[in-house]
């Protein structure tokens, strides 16, 4: 039989081996830098979404923007030149151009192109009837 003293021993010694395995494991891994503790896979798991959903969003963001301020510059020339029929035809026929342009360039849809390019027609149709 064991005696009290011999199983307290015996609990010692298993804990003194413990410590010693967690201190060799410890030794066997290479130190981590700030860089390795900072970017861990669970960090880029969570940066990556985030990154890519603020990518969409800025985008999205600026083509309503370059969509806004397209309709704004064909609703302020056919607000100063509708007076003048031929002037306010060859304004609009430039806004028409500078879109299209856009539009290769793949700054502009081809959805957003054709809002621009009714709106211009639109306009368009009422010079016309002034002029006529």
């Amino acid at each position: 039989m064991t005696t009290l003293a011999q199983l307290k021993q015996i609990r010692q010694q298993r804990a003194k081996n413990l410590i010693e395995s967690i201190v060799e494991k410890r030794q066997q891994q290479p130190p981590k830098t700030f860089l390795s503790t900072v970017f861990s896979w669970d960090a880029l798991g969570v940066l990556i979404p985030i990154a890519m959903a603020v990518t969409g969003w800025y985008f999205l963001r600026k083509k309503k923007t370059k969509l806004k301020a397209y309709f704004e510059k064909i609703d302020e020339t056919y607000g100063q030149f509708k007076t003048e029929g031929q002037q306010c035809e060859a304004e609009l026929y430039n806004i028409k151009h500078m879109i299209e342009q856009d539009l290769k360039e793949g700054k502009v849809e081809e959805g957003t192109y054709q809002l621009l390019v009714t709106r211009i027609e639109r306009y368009l149709k009422e010079v016309r009837k002034q002029m006529k």
